[in-house]
């Protein structure tokens, strides 16, 4: 990045337009990967302190797919909504319930992206008096030596660059710092299923 930069200034100096142009596109091309890189790791290394409180799901589950609705658009995804208008409720931060939902649905539809029929499902249910809230696709699975090692730091099946290996493990963290745990496992059906179980919050 450097060196680009030094370059760029000495052809600016020279009045060399279409070369300065250039390097500019590389510098910010450069920054956003550093971007891409610094700020999983930035979350991973320090989180601010959890707010718990009765969060719906429903609206969580709603926010989240908004974040993605262009690309659920193009790529024709079925959406199945289970948790609208349920009302459920459990005990964590909103805002760190949506980010785990953001992070599960994003790997979701990588794992359909050669499915010429998307489907998403998210529903959520009471179980053993706590919240569990499952995110299935309509892909390939998990195969056994993968599932072992999803919720480890910097473990990815994706191609190089195009994920850290951190979105699952942070996850994982948040749902235990709420007191609650994060799983995976494979559908009777077909696909993967990321449980979230959370606690529910306490009585009046």
């Amino acid at each position: 990045f450097r060196r680009v930069l030094f370059r760029s200034v000495e052809f600016m100096r020279r009045g060399e337009q279409e070369v300065v142009t250039h390097n500019l596109g590389i510098m910010a091309r450069l920054a956003d990967e550093m971007g891409a890189i610094i700020e999983p790791l930035k979350g991973f290394a320090r989180k601010s302190q959890a707010r718990p409180q009765a969060s719906d799901i429903s609206v969580a589950v709603r926010h989240a797919c908004f974040l993605y609705d262009q690309r659920l658009r193009r790529e024709a995804v079925t959406v199945v909504d289970q948790t609208a208008g349920g009302g459920v409720r459990a005990w964590c931060d909103p805002n760190r319930l949506e980010q785990v939902l953001v992070n599960l649905i994003g790997n979701a539809l990588d794992a359909m992206a050669d499915d010429p029929a998307p489907r998403l499902r998210i529903d959520a249910a009471v179980h053993d008096g706590a919240l569990e809230l499952r995110v299935l696709d309509h892909g390939a699975g998990l195969p056994e030596g993968v599932r072992e090692r999803l919720f480890e730091p910097f473990f990815s099946t994706k191609e190089a660059g195009a994920g850290l290996g951190l979105g699952l493990a942070i996850s994982r963290d948040i749902a235990r710092e709420a007191g609650g745990e994060l799983w995976a496992d494979n559908h009777p059906d077909g696909g993967a299923c990321f449980t979230l179980r959370l606690p529910l919050p306490p009585a009046p």
